[in-house]
Formats: C-alpha cells, structure tokens, sequence
C-alpha cells in the first residue's frame, strides 16, 4: 500500500513536470534551470572518479530523456514491486 501511494505520488510529479516544463523539455535541462552548475560539477566528478562509459552511455542518455519519464519510470518501478509483494504492497 505505501509503495503504491509513493507511485502515485512519482506519477502526479511527472505530469506537473510535463504539463510545467514541457512534454519534450529534457531531465538535463531542468537541472541545469534549477542548480546551473550543480550538473556540471556532477559531470566533472563522474568523468573523473568512474569509466568514461558510465557518463557517455548512461548518464548522458538519461539527462537527455523528457524529465517526466524520470518520475514516471520510478512509479511504474514502484508499482511493479508492488504488484510482487501481495498483501504488503
């Protein structure tokens, strides 16, 4: 039960994000709105301490996906294991 509401809570987040900062507006761009140089300090210390796949193939394909697709990956996520757990969901 708490995990579905936190879910809903992550859905309604993702369509505040979509219907604030746009449908196509990118998670990496909100970021940089809200801490501008938060991201590229970020950047700086994941190309300096981890391999350089771990920015080029991960992170960066992430922060280019539509910020609503963040919150609602976790709330399905969250949903899902709830679904697994019956009863304690």
């Amino acid at each position: 039960m708490v995990l579905r509401l936190i879910g809903l809570l992550f859905a309604a987040l993702g369509l505040v994000l979509g219907l604030t900062y746009g449908w196509s507006g990118s998670l990496g761009a909100l970021l940089r709105r809200i801490n501008p140089g938060g991201l590229a300090n970020f950047q700086d210390g994941v190309q300096q301490n981890l391999p350089r796949f771990v920015w080029d193939g991960v992170l960066s394909p992430v922060l280019a996906m539509p910020a609503w697709t963040a919150a609602v990956a976790i709330c399905v996520l969250l949903f899902l294991i709830s679904a697994m757990r019956p009863g304690r969901g």
